[in-house]
């Protein structure tokens, strides 16, 4: 009972943070499916409360997905300010989730060291992924679900940049810890 109860509380707290947050929503929806269906419907409950909750935002969230969609359409380079879906801003997400905010001069080394560490990483990941089960799931569909979600909607809206999708982070971490333990 009290974790359905945290869990509408943490859905309001992530709703009035940053819009692409909200994606974490279908991937514990889609996790539930595939694996804890008796949870679905107190989830789903969590979830209306946390919408109810929300409610008050509501009033001005249209309005900045409207003026977001107009800027974009009226402003020739907003697309690769705001993030477009490119292939740029999609391998940018993985290096800058590696290095952070630091850039190189030599776009040849910064290419070099981006190649070596994403090998790197993706090497010691698979090594978690050894012993899949739920909990790898879960961590999968975490990560991915909301990144394929803005790259779609990044085609339409531009806002696809690492920063927005800084909350898949854990479960990226969780998943190196595994591969390193492992």
């Amino acid at each position: 009972k009290w974790s359905f109860i945290r869990y509408a509380l943490a859905g309001v707290l992530v709703l009035y943070s940053d819009y692409v947050v909200y994606l974490i929503f279908p991937a514990h929806f889609l996790f539930l499916i595939l694996t804890r269906r008796n949870l679905l419907k107190k989830w789903l409950i969590s979830v209306g409360v946390s919408l109810i909750g929300f409610l008050p935002w509501m009033l001005v969230l249209p309005a900045q997905i409207f003026e977001g969609r107009t800027a974009s359409i009226a402003l020739p380079g907003w697309n690769r300010v705001a993030g477009g879906a490119d292939i740029k801003n999609i391998a940018l997400v993985p290096i800058k989730f590696i290095f952070g905010r630091i850039s190189f001069e030599s776009r040849i080394l910064y290419g070099l060291l981006s190649t070596l560490f994403i090998f790197m990483y993706g090497y010691i990941m698979l090594q978690g992924f050894k012993k899949f089960n739920k909990n790898v799931l879960f961590l999968c569909i975490w990560i991915l679900l909301p990144f394929f979600i803005v790259i779609f909607i990044s085609i339409f809206i531009p806002f696809l940049s690492y920063f927005r999708l800084l909350f898949i982070l854990p479960p990226l971490f969780i998943l190196i810890g595994r591969g390193l333990y492992t």
